[in-house]
């Protein structure tokens, strides 16, 4: 293991509260090259294996916000790679944590002023709904002819659209089935008095 690794895991734990001691004593083993043969049995698991989301994992922090807003307003929406690599030497002391991929994205998904956080308006759902028809699940094509709106937010609220149309399919196929039955009763019943009066 090299010490970038190390250090980087030792953040990663620090920053998901787990045992601070635990952290300090390994780092102290770590610094005095008396690393233990079998680290993996002081220390959770986790902390020596890296994370398939990477920085994904990590929730974002104000002073990351604070330095992607400034950095956008000062230079616009480009450069994401610059961007992570500040982050990265002002609060993760050089650790590789934030990428230009998560910079982009969370400026893109979260932090752009021109993001619509409001509810769905009709005209909205029927631009989405004619837009879907037109290119299909191509969501990042249909985000950018609806004005203020994300990839994500598109395709969940497609998703929630559908899901509520199958759900009320659903219960008018219920109320169908059962307004179908009682009226066999009653067609099954009028057959039985009409019988019983012959």
């Amino acid at each position: 293991m090299n010490h970038n690794f190390i250090s980087a895991m030792l953040q990663e734990y620090a920053l998901k509260n787990l045992a601070m001691l635990q952290m300090q004593e390994y780092l102290h083993h770590f610094q005095s090259s008396q690393v233990p043969v079998q680290p993996e049995k002081e220390l959770p698991t986790s902390i020596l294996t890296p994370h398939k989301g990477g920085a994904r994992d990590l929730t974002w922090r104000e002073e990351e916000d604070t330095i992607l807003l400034t950095y956008v307003k000062n230079h616009g929406p480009k450069n994401w790679s610059k961007i992570a690599k500040k982050i990265n030497i002002e609060i993760y002391t050089g650790s590789d944590y934030r990428r230009g991929k998560h910079c982009r994205e969370r400026w893109f998904n979260h932090l752009d002023p021109n993001l619509k956080k409001s509810d769905w308006t009709l005209e909205e759902d029927v631009l989405l709904h004619d837009l879907h028809h037109k290119h299909g699940n191509a969501w990042s094509r249909i985000a950018k002819c609806i004005k203020g709106r994300t990839e994500n937010s598109v395709r969940n609220r497609w998703n929630s659209l559908n899901k509520k149309q199958i759900k009320n399919l659903i219960n008018n196929q219920e109320k169908s089935e059962i307004t179908h039955n009682e009226s066999n009763k009653d067609s099954q019943g009028l057959i039985e008095d009409t019988f019983k009066l012959e």
